[in-house]
């Protein structure tokens, strides 16, 4: 934790810049569909994850 809260892991953050769907198969997954997210979908995905790694550090 004191690791996290100093920022020394910030450079494994993920910047999710597509959304992508699997479905399952006969006997593994098969890529359906791929797409860059729109800017306010990226803005919307990313700062959800920032506000939940927050939560985590306020633990």
């Amino acid at each position: 934790m004191k690791i996290f809260k100093a920022g020394d892991l910030d450079k494994y953050k993920t910047n999710y810049v597509y959304a992508i769907m699997y479905n399952w198969g006969q006997s593994d997954y098969i890529e359906r569909e791929k797409r860059l997210l729109t800017e306010s979908e990226r803005k919307e995905v990313n700062r959800q994850l920032i506000n939940d790694m927050k939560l985590e550090s306020d633990l």
